[in-house]
């Protein structure tokens, strides 16, 4: 009798006679290349790709600041969390030119008077506060290109000269800080007020130098920022008309009583019962400079 062995035994034979041959091939063929290291190959790959992302990972200084490369990372998380006021308020060289020339044109409520103020420290745009720590909130925002007057071209460069002529008043025991503001705050680069030594006046003042206008008007982050610094006389000046009635209730609701609020309106008087509001509940007062 013949036995016949059944197909799918057959097919089972041929397959694992086939597998077992070609599992020896691989294992004679990988032992006989000792140049084939798989391990060594993932962790050349691995090794290729993290000196790639080191190599192109540039620190360097932090260059001259526009409007958009903000800094106010670079500042203690804590100075944003303001909540003294009520409600929980939310938030190179420069142009010279003779000031007591400018004097004449400078006016305190609309009008023209030679100086104003009462103090006996530092002027700004005339204006003479009693005091030793003090901090510029100031507008950069796009209506600062407008033009200005036969010395400057824009608003802009009028206040970077009335910057200068500030800062350079103040004596080496005085303490300042520039924070420009157009919708974002834009701090000088230091994590604190600074002593008015002639190295720092120059070094910030070149800083302001670069500054361009640009975007909205939204002073309320600069605000808040200059308060938890804790300075004596805070200056604020805008030549905008602030129109967001979100803005304006938040900043209806700063006062305070440690820091003397000075506000300015520049060129336009759109806001002018906002900042008079402001200066009256901060102990401040309010000026037009034309």
């Amino acid at each position: 009798m013949i036995n016949i062995t059944p197909f799918w035994k057959q097919g089972f034979v041929i397959s694992l006679v086939l597998h077992f041959f070609l599992i020896l091939f691989l294992y004679l063929w990988t032992f006989s290349n000792p140049e084939t290291d798989f391990s060594n190959s993932i962790s050349s790959l691995w090794k290729v790709q993290t000196d790639f992302k080191i190599e192109n990972i540039i620190i360097s200084p932090s260059p001259v600041i526009k409007n958009q490369e903000m800094i106010s990372e670079q500042l203690e998380p804590s100075l944003f969390n303001f909540s003294e006021t009520s409600n929980n308020f939310l938030l190179p060289e420069l142009k010279t030119i003779s000031h007591e020339s400018l004097f004449s044109i400078i006016g305190a409520n609309g009008a023209g008077i030679n100086k104003v103020g009462e103090g006996s420290g530092n002027p700004f745009f005339g204006i003479s506060t009693k005091g030793k720590k003090f901090i510029y909130v100031v507008d950069c925002s796009q209506s600062m290109i407008h033009s200005h007057s036969e010395e400057f071209n824009t608003r802009l460069d009028r206040l970077k000269f009335e910057l200068q002529e500030s800062i350079n008043h103040l004596d080496d025991e005085s303490e300042f800080f520039i924070i420009f503001f157009n919708q974002e705050a834009i701090p000088m680069p230091a994590e604190s007020m600074q002593l008015a030594t002639k190295e720092t006046r120059k070094k910030y003042l070149h800083w302001a130098n670069n500054i361009e206008a640009d975007g909205l008007t939204d002073p309320r982050r600069a605000l808040r920022l200059a308060l938890r610094l804790k300075p004596e006389v805070i200056y604020f000046l805008t030549d905008g008309s602030i129109n967001d009635n979100q803005i304006k209730r938040d900043l209806k609701k700063i006062k305070q009583n440690r820091s003397v609020i000075h506000t300015i309106a520049f060129g336009n008087k759109g806001a002018e019962p906002l900042l008079r509001k402001i200066a009256k509940h901060n102990k401040g007062r309010f000026y037009f400079v034309p």
